[in-house]
């Protein structure tokens, strides 16, 4: 970048200069990779911008733009990273290492398979058809849940190394207490639940063509008040950040 700068006429520090230009009258440059990067150094590569025939194609065919709200959000930060992912549909090396999107996709696999299991066993209890001592129960609901969770993860990739073994045992620790306080709840509350990974879309027509708002709720739990004259929902969404982000009530309602 350094001496890219400097053929394009900014200015670059003596060092570099010297150093380059030692290089060049030696013929350093003259063959191989040496050769390929002077020659990269005159080349400036132009951004170009797709046609609305082309772009249509690729992201709205049959004139229907779907996509995350998440997708949507990269899009905003950096339309070429989105254009890549979304447009290009490459996707990122693969690693042996986790990273936070394994975890936090680790951790809703095992809430997704808790949650109806650990739901009924509440409502089992609450009809007096449930031992009160259910520990038992509820240990192994969450156990399966975890297992679940690893094989559906990959578990290959859970145990391939050291490092990624622990990892596994702290998620394993973290999706035990979240579990265990999703029983508490249902045990304790009047809500029940709904739907879990509930699909969802929001279209919007704009001129000619289609744009929808696709994602996935991570639970939903109702109550509906006996008289039947009001009915209340509540929507979870699952996060295993450990960001300290104070959540606004006024953005989680508009």
């Amino acid at each position: 970048p350094v001496l890219q700068s400097y053929t394009a006429g900014g200015k670059v520090q003596e060092v570099w200069l010297a150093e380059y230009l030692r290089m060049k009258r030696a013929g350093e440059f003259s063959t191989g990779k040496l050769a390929a990067i002077e020659k990269a150094l005159h080349v400036w590569y132009q951004p170009q911008k797709l046609s609305p025939e082309l772009a249509g194609k690729i992201f709205a065919p049959g004139g229907k733009l779907k996509g995350s709200v998440t997708a949507f959000e990269a899009y905003n930060q950096c339309p070429f990273q989105y254009f890549v992912k979304h447009g290009l549909q490459l996707a990122e090396r693969e690693t042996t290492d986790l990273d936070a999107r394994d975890k936090g996709k680790f951790l809703h696999a095992v809430m997704e398979k808790a949650a109806k299991p650990l739901w009924e066993l509440a409502n089992k209890k609450k009809r007096d058809t449930m031992p009160e001592d259910d520990e038992g129960e509820i240990q192994k609901v969450i156990e399966k849940a975890i297992q679940a969770a690893v094989e559906k993860r990959d578990s290959l990739r859970f145990t391939r190394n050291i490092r990624n073994q622990r990892h596994l045992e702290r998620l394993q620790r973290t999706a035990r207490v979240s579990a265990r306080r999703l029983a508490e709840f249902y045990a304790s509350s009047q809500f029940e639940l709904d739907a879990v990974e509930k699909q969802m879309k929001f279209p919007l027509q704009l001129d000619k063509k289609e744009l929808c708002f696709t994602g996935k709720i991570d639970r939903i739990d109702t109550w509906k008040k006996e008289d039947g004259e009001a009915s209340y929902a509540a929507v979870v969404d699952y996060k295993a950040s450990n960001s300290q982000k104070k959540l606004s009530a006024a953005k989680v309602y508009y």
